[in-house]
């Protein structure tokens, strides 16, 4: 069985560098984000998330938990609303 440390928000800024740092730690790491992480991304898993769907949430979590044991949790993504208080 893989230990595993899943990192949300995980393909740029803070998340990816959370992903660069536990790869080179030499975790397994599995990315749950809504876009693919760019070129020249640590080695890891990538999965398509969107963490605002629960169906999508838990279809990850199955795929993870199938021969693996989740070790760690990043919860690092976020969301960002755009509008002005101002208006």
């Amino acid at each position: 069985m893989s230990q595993v440390i899943v990192i949300t928000g995980g393909s740029s800024g803070i998340g990816g560098a959370c992903v660069a740092l536990a790869a080179a730690k030499g975790l397994s790491v599995v990315n749950l984000d809504r876009n693919a992480p760019g070129e020249g991304a640590p080695e890891q898993t990538y999965l398509q998330t969107d963490l605002t769907d629960a169906e999508s949430i838990e279809a990850s979590f199955q795929t993870i938990k199938t021969g693996n044991s989740i070790v760690g949790l990043v919860n690092n993504a976020g969301l960002s609303i755009s509008h002005s208080h101002f208006a």
